[in-house]
């Protein structure tokens, strides 16, 4: 069969439009999964009561970091009643929104939307835990600690600062991961 110069063109054409359609395609999965699981994931959180919160989770919380400060610093004599700390310095109620859960879920969703394998995903998911617990322990620590002795800088350090912090370390640790699983998919 002999083709003409212009039905190969087409042919050719074709397959170029095909690919970049595809192209096109994939480079919007991850973001459309990711948005589709964040808000999955903050939508179901926020449902949650905030006695229930409280109770199986802030509560808790409020007790580990009580006992964090205390270990680190053993002169505060914090206690924790309930979702608060208290101390004779400071008081500081740990919420729902000081729980460390959007980045958390906004990690997971970027880790579970991105391509590779179940074992790899499952290993960055309870990473992103230990990360985010750390972390969130640390930012409630600093944010006893500058109530306690800077009250003035305490609004920056919390709705600033130690947000950013938080969310940047929780985007080196997506990079990371992500180098690890694509190493691992690729090597």
């Amino acid at each position: 069969m002999n083709l003409g110069v212009y039905q190969y063109m087409s042919i050719i054409s074709g397959v170029v439009d095909r690919i970049a359609v595809r192209s096109f395609f994939r480079a919007f999965i991850f973001p459309m999964v990711f948005l589709m699981l964040a808000t999955v994931f903050e939508g179901t959180y926020t449902s949650i009561s905030d006695s229930a919160l409280n109770r199986f989770y802030l509560n808790y919380l409020a007790d580990a970091s009580a006992f964090l400060i205390n270990w680190s610093l053993p002169n505060e004599n914090v206690n924790a009643y309930q979702n608060f700390i208290t101390s004779a310095h400071a008081q500081l109620e740990i919420s729902r929104t000081c729980s460390g859960s959007s980045p958390f879920f906004f990690l997971v969703a970027a880790i579970l939307a991105f391509s590779g394998a179940t074992s790899d995903k499952m290993i960055g998911v309870v990473c992103s835990a230990l990360l985010v617990v750390f972390l969130n322990q640390i930012r409630i620590l600093s944010l006893y600690l500058t109530m306690a002795y800077i009250p003035d800088k305490f609004l920056l350090l919390h709705f600033y600062v130690a947000p950013m912090v938080m969310i940047a370390c929780c985007c080196v640790f997506f990079i990371w991961w992500a180098f690890y699983a694509l190493g691992k998919k690729h090597g």
